[in-house]
C-alpha cells in the first residue's frame, strides 16, 4: 500500500500469565495502579492516532507481556479497527483471552473483526496444543487474520513440529531464534527449524545496522508508553515525543545489528518485499490466490535424450503460466537441465532440482538448499554421483546396489534404474510441501505432473503422462480452470 505508516507501541504492562522460562516478563507483576496508568496511556495513544487522519497506517500494539486479558486493550484495538485509515489493527499475545469477550467489545463499538491482526505466540510449557489449537479455529471461524509463532528451542522441536501439521497450510508459523543460547543452534537444528519456518534464516542472519535500507524512523515509528518516538524497539535514540513535537527529529541508530524481527522487518530486504510484501512488519507473508503446477522435465516436458521443449508445449505452458505458479521439479540439477529448458524459464515462478534437495525461486530472492554431510557422504560406498550446491552435497546417486544409510537424517528415493539419496527434508513431495509454506497455498491447490514412480506422491495430488498428447491434454484442462 502506497504510503503506509506502521506505527508501534509498547505501553506500561510488564506483565504476563504465563511463565515461560526464557521470558523475562513472566517475572513482572500487576496492580489496579499499573492497570490504570496502561489504561491512560493507551487512551491517549489511541487519541493520537485518530487525530492522524490522512495518513494511512497499521497500528501494532507490543506490550512486555499479555495485554489482550484486560478490556481496556480490546477497547482500544476495537476503537483503531473503527478508523478509516487504520487499515489493521494488531496486537501480540498468547491467546489466553476469551475471543468471545473480544468479539463483544467489537460488536459493542461497531468495529470490524476483519481489520483485527493477531500476532499469537505459542508456549508449549504454559498451555497444551489441543488448548492453543481451538483458539486457533475459533479465529478463523471468527475470519480474524492471524499468525502464529514460537521460540526455537531445540528441546520443544517435537511439539512444534504438531503444530505445524495441525495448523492450515496457509497460517504462516514463524520462529524466533532463542536469546540468551549458551551455543549456537547445530546445522540440523536449523534444518529442522527452516522445515517448519522457511524464514527461519532471517533470524540468524542479523544484518549490520544501516539507516540507508531502513524504514525506521521514516514511514514506521516505535513509540513508548510516555509519547516518546524511536525508529524501532531497539535503535536505543529518541526522535521526538508523539504529544510534544509536531516534527521530528532524523532517524539514529546506536544499534550494531538487527537482532530482532521488529527491526530486520524495516529493513529493504529481498526476502521480506518478495514474499511479505506490505504486511511484512506485521509479520504476514501474502498468500498467493493461484495454484502451483509442478512439472517433472525428463519424460514429461521433455523427451529423453531431447535438446528442447517442443515449441507447442512451451507455448502451452506459458498460457498456463496466467493461472498459476510453475516450477520444475526434477531429479536433476540445474546446471545440468538449463539449456533444454532455458526457453521456459520466463515464465516459471521456480525449479525444485536434484530430487528436492535444491530450491529455487527464479522470479524472487530464494534459493535453499538441503545439504548432507560432506564426511558421510564420502564415507559412502562407490560407485556414486555427487551433486553439490553451494559448496556442499544436496544428492548423492548410485547405480547397480542401495547402500545402508542413517533413516533418520536420510531418505532413497527410485526412479528408473538409479537410486538417490537425499536428505529427509529433501524429496519432489516434501519440496512441494515446503512450497506450500513459502507461498501459503493448501495441498489441494497444487498439483504436480510427471512420468514416472520418483512422481507419485503421497498427499499432494499428483498426474502421470506418459506422452505428447496426454501432457498437451492436461495442461489445456488446467488452462481452462477459473
Amino acid at each position: 500500500m502506497e504510503n503506509l505508516v506502521t506505527w508501534y507501541y509498547r505501553g506500561a504492562i510488564d506483565f504476563c500469565n504465563y511463565q515461560c522460562g526464557y521470558c523475562p516478563f513472566a517475572k513482572g507483576k500487576v496492580s489496579p495502579e499499573l492497570l490504570l496508568q496502561d489504561e491512560r496511556s493507551l487512551v491517549r495513544f489511541v487519541s493520537a492516532m485518530q487525530q492522524r487522519e490522512q495518513e494511512k497506517k497499521d497500528v501494532f500494539l507490543l506490550p512486555y507481556g499479555e495485554s489482550l486479558l484486560y478490556v481496556h486493550t480490546m477497547r482500544a484495538l476495537a476503537k483503531l479497527a473503527k478508523l478509516e485509515q487504520v487499515r489493521f489493527a494488531a496486537i501480540q499475545t498468547n491467546l489466553s483471552l476469551d475471543l468471545q469477550q473480544l468479539a463483544r467489545v467489537f460488536a459493542e463499538a461497531d468495529a470490524k473483526l476483519e481489520k483485527l491482526l493477531l500476532w499469537c505466540s505459542f508456549h508449549p510449557s504454559q498451555t497444551s496444543l489441543d488448548s492453543f489449537l481451538a483458539q486457533c479455529r475459533t479465529l478463523a471461524a471468527m475470519r480474524i487474520p492471524f499468525s502464529v509463532g514460537a521460540v526455537a528451542v531445540p528441546e520443544n522441536m517435537g511439539t512444534i513440529s504438531r503444530l505445524r501439521q495441525a495448523l492450515s497450510r496457509a497460517t504462516y508459523l514463524w520462529l524466533n531464534a532463542q536469546d540468551g543460547r549458551c551455543q549456537p543452534y547445530t546445522r540440523e537444528e536449523i534444518q529442522d527449524f527452516t522445515w517448519i519456518d522457511p524464514f527461519f534464516s532471517l533470524e540468524l542472519s542479523q544484518p549490520k545496522a544501516d539507516l540507508q535500507k531502513c524504514d525506521g524512523g521514516r514511514s514506521s515509528f516505535f513509540v513508548e508508553e510516555n509519547g516518546d518516538i524511536a525508529p524501532c524497539n531497539i535503535a536505543r535514540t529518541r526522535q521526538g515525543n508523539l504529544y510534544a513535537a509536531k516534527e521530528y527529529r532524523e532517524a539514529t541508530c546506536r544499534s550494531r545489528s538487527c537482532s530482532c524481527f521488529l527491526a530486520y522487518a524495516q529493513r529493504k530486504l529481498d526476502m521480506m518485499e518478495d514474499f511479505f510484501g506490505d504486511t511484512g512488519k506485521l509479520r504476514l507473508p501474502k498468500r498467493h490466490s493461484q495454484p502451483i503446477y509442478s512439472f517433472d522435465i525428463d519424460g514429461t516436458l521433455l523427451d529423453f535424450g531431447a535438446a528442447r521443449v517442443e515449441p507447442e508445449i512451451a507455448q502451452r505452458l506459458e498460457k498456463l503460466a496466467e493461472k498459476g505458479l510453475l516450477f520444475f521439479n526434477t531429479a536433476r540439477r540445474y546446471a545440468g537441465c538449463h539449456s533444454q529448458i532455458k526457453q521456459l524459464l520466463p515464465f516459471f515462478e521456480g525449479g525444485i532440482f536434484n530430487n528436492g534437495g535444491d530450491i529455487r525461486c527464479f522470479q524472487k530472492a530464494f534459493h535453499h538448499t538441503w545439504a548432507m554431510d560432506k564426511a558421510y557422504i564420502d564415507a559412502l560406498p562407490e560407485p556414486k554421483f555427487v551433486a553439490v550446491e553451494k559448496g556442499e552435497p544436496v544428492r548423492a546417486m548410485f547405480k547397480g546396489f542401495r547402500p545402508a544409510i542413517d533413516a533418520a537424517r536420510y531418505q532413497i528415493f527410485t526412479d528408473e534404474d538409479s537410486l538417490y539419496l537425499v536428505h529427509k527434508y529433501a524429496g519432489k513431495e516434501n519440496a512441494l510441501a515446503f512450497l506450500s509454506r513459502l507461498y501459503r497455498v493448501e495441498y489441494d491447490q497444487i498439483l504436480h505432473i510427471g512420468d514416472g514412480q520418483n512422481d507419485v506422491m503421497q498427499k499432494i495430488p499428483y498426474r502421470l503422462v506418459h506422452d505428447r498428447e496426454q501432457l498437451l491434454q492436461l495442461i489445456d484442462v488446467l488452462c481452462q480452470r477459473t
